[in-house]
């Protein structure tokens, strides 16, 4: 999970869940390199066209500039989206501040979860790629999703993470801005080859 609240995360770690502090970097990034998603990223079968690349000069460090404002501006898209669902609930009422906080939370887990196909490559999109060429991956998002949706819930856990046990449309709420992330990030890839494309033809 990813809370800022310090009881919410020592609970978490008793429970044997993998508790980040948004506080302490991106939770994106942390997320893809502790998670089973995040390894089952490392079993991507390799693009057809690798070998015709140019290689990375060789003094490039893992993490560019490029690459940490880009994991800024995604864990940035994530927050807003996760910040319009709860909105969308709260609508200043004090009443509905658990059902909001509940959704924010599925939100923010799930559009991780989502998020990690968008991550199977740069450039090309997930048909290009195909659904199903990394069943390693598929398998882990649907375990994850598995053990999100349990601990939203079971009723133990429900109150550990102060969960509210009223959700019922919410879910649709919850899956629908879930996959707002990776979208933005598959439209962009898209955008990105139709103007490569058009370029060259010029």
């Amino acid at each position: 999970i990813v809370d800022t609240h310090p009881d919410r995360l020592k609970l978490a770690e008793k429970i044997g869940v993998i508790a980040l502090n948004d506080k302490d970097g991106s939770a994106v990034a942390r997320v893809l390199e502790l998670t089973e998603e995040g390894l089952a990223l490392g079993m991507e079968p390799p693009e057809k066209d690798i070998m015709s690349r140019s290689p990375r000069p060789a003094n490039e460090p893992v993490l560019t500039r490029r690459r940490g404002f880009l994991i800024l501006g995604q864990g940035l898209l994530m927050s807003i989206v996760a910040l319009i669902a709860f909105w969308t609930i709260y609508r200043g009422d004090a009443a509905n501040i658990e059902r909001a906080r509940s959704v924010a939370f599925g939100v923010a887990a799930f559009s991780q979860l989502f998020f990690a196909f968008g991550c199977r490559s740069e450039s090309r999109t997930m048909p290009e790629l195909g659904f199903f060429t990394n069943p390693w991956l598929f398998g882990a998002v649907i375990a994850s999703a598995s053990l999100q949706v349990s601990i939203m819930l079971i009723p133990a856990t429900r109150r550990v993470f102060e969960i509210s046990n009223g959700l019922t449309w919410e879910w649709l709420l919850i899956a629908g801005s879930a996959v707002i992330p990776v979208s933005v990030i598959e439209v962009t890839k898209l955008v990105r080859k139709l103007a490569s494309t058009h370029s060259k033809q010029l």
